[in-house]
């Protein structure tokens, strides 16, 4: 995740500033255009997209967000050159500050400490191979005056990638009765980070990070897959456990028959799940990626950030800051109703 601005840049004559936002109609986007027009931050957002706010599955509150006349909306495919040009191009004068929300990003470390900003980084997704490319890329360009942001998972409301897909598997065997069992041991790390603490982070090293630099920014809880995993127990009333090291990594032999057979175990019930609430049409589901299932430690050291004054207004994650996820969810017809209850 990048950001950058124009040189010493600063708000225009109503005070507020100018913010363009690549890949803004995403989780992250979302969340971050409410955060500037909620705290009354911008003049104008414009943000762009090749989803259309009309299909990218937003709540009513976000619906009217952005009907907001602060609130533009441009189609581009950003792959496109010409489409990259026409999205900056705006006849009433550049913007302020920029920030690139185009892809997802997942950072994740296996060392036995946690990952600083200097540390040999080691991506094990093709998103954050590629998110590493574009960091040394820009580091490259003369004058650009840049921040870079490596998020932990991200989760709040509107997340479809982070910790939900690990909730809908939980889901599911609340409805089939059964255990809920996971590979490895409660002590992986999983280190998380609130979506607004993020959407302030962003705003905040506009103004107090430094060029060029990059930041780690993972809330406090130092979060681990036993703590996801046992309020996920907690909001579906069920039991869990693993299956440990020895046994994971025997697994891990064929993981990729493993993760078939996982997938195919959720996706069936959840189906049914989805047809007995009247549910037709939802983005989400409980299918896991064979690399989000290895044994690997997403820990990060998120001290860099707080030496420029930052602070986490969610310190921890919590059974209520996750169920808020699913409850925006089940209002919306998208998650069965049924299981919260």
């Amino acid at each position: 995740m990048a950001g950058s601005s124009s040189d010493n840049a600063s708000p225009s004559c109503s005070g507020k500033y100018r913010v363009l936002i690549l890949g803004g109609m995403g989780f992250i986007g979302q969340n971050l255009v409410e955060f500037l027009i909620r705290n009354d931050l911008v003049s104008k957002v414009r943000v762009v997209d090749k989803v259309p706010p009309q299909i990218a599955w937003l709540n009513k509150s976000r619906q009217e967000l952005f009907e907001h006349p602060q609130v533009e909306f441009k189609s581009a495919n950003l792959i496109n050159a010409a489409s990259c040009q026409s999205a900056f191009t705006d006849p009433e004068g550049e913007y302020d500050f920029v920030v690139n929300l185009a892809a997802e990003t997942k950072s994740g470390q296996s060392d036995p400490k946690p990952a600083k900003e200097t540390s040999k980084l080691d991506p094990w997704t093709f998103m954050a191979r590629f998110k590493l490319i574009i960091e040394e890329e820009l580091a490259n360009i003369p004058d650009l005056n840049y921040v870079v942001l490596r998020p932990a998972i991200v989760y709040g409301i509107g997340d479809k990638q982070g910790i939900t897909p690990r909730l809908i598997v939980g889901a599911v065997y609340k409805y089939l009765g059964e255990m809920m069992k996971l590979l490895w041991t409660k002590d992986l790390k999983m280190n998380t980070v609130h979506v607004m603490d993020l959407c302030r982070a962003i705003w905040h090293v506009f103004t107090s990070g430094d060029n060029g630099e990059i930041y780690n920014v993972v809330d406090k809880g130092d979060t681990t897959q036993g703590k996801v995993s046992s309020i996920i127990s907690e909001i579906f009333n069920i039991n869990h456990d693993y299956w440990g090291s020895a046994m994971s990594t025997l697994a891990k032999t064929d993981m990729k028959s493993l993760v078939e057979e996982i997938n195919d175990k959720h996706m069936g019930p959840w189906a049914e799940l989805c047809n007995k609430d009247g549910i037709s049409n939802t983005p989400l589901n409980p299918y896991l990626y064979e690399e989000f299932l290895y044994d690997r430690n997403l820990y990060l050291d998120g001290s860099k950030l707080e030496d420029t004054g930052f602070c986490y207004e969610v310190p921890n994650i919590t059974l209520d800051r996750v169920k808020e996820i699913l409850q925006d969810y089940a209002e919306m017809g998208l998650f069965p109703k049924s299981l919260l209850l």
